[in-house]
């Protein structure tokens, strides 16, 4: 009889190798690979991450730039562009006419005039105006111009400033009326 380190290299039965003690023993056992250098597939999947996240970032970067980018011609602008701005989708920007805001909330249905220093443009929109709409503030539309020299918009911004005003003295409040409008806001 042979002791089960001595036997054959090989089950006869089976046909399958079979290790012998010390290989089954040996550290190595458990991982074959230990203490050799790294192979190219941990090289390869380290480049194919470096590459996806650079490719992540530039399209943040690039994409975050474009949305914030706000760019527009004025009303002077415009007009100068002629024949060639009418159907172009832009945006246009410039200040509320004074006495040319028309709206018919039945038919949400708003017309104003936008103009700068040179040159004054009749805008549609078919939309509710923002809150802070008025006249004399700044506004950048998005839409099309056409031949009749009408700008139809289909996006209304307004524009305004981040600075905040405190209120003045606490003496020139009317604390009647805040009252009351906090009584109104809470029934």
């Amino acid at each position: 009889m042979t002791r089960p380190d001595e036997q054959a290299e090989t089950l006869p039965w089976a046909g399958a190798p079979v290790a012998s003690q010390e290989q089954f023993l040996s550290p190595e056992a458990d991982h074959p690979n230990q203490g050799k250098p790294a192979q190219g597939k941990g090289k390869l999947f380290v480049a194919v991450a470096l590459i996806v996240a650079a490719a992540s970032l530039t399209w943040l970067v690039v994409g975050g730039v474009e949305q914030n980018l706000v760019y527009y011609l004025t009303p002077s602008e415009l007009t100068a562009k002629g024949d060639d701005a009418i159907g172009a989708n832009v945006r246009l920007g410039g200040m509320v006419a004074k006495d040319s805001i028309r709206w018919r909330p039945e038919e949400t249905e708003l017309k104003f005039k936008v103009k700068d220093h040179g040159a004054e443009i009749e805008v549609h929109a078919s939309s509710i105006p923002p809150e802070m709409f008025r006249e004399g503030i700044g506004v950048i539309v998005e839409g099309s111009i056409g031949s009749d020299g009408i700008f139809q918009t289909r996006r209304l911004m307004v524009r305004h400033s981040n600075e905040y005003k405190a209120p003045g003295d606490q003496e020139t409040v009317d604390l009647d009326y805040m009252s009351q409008t906090l009584e109104d806001n809470g029934t």
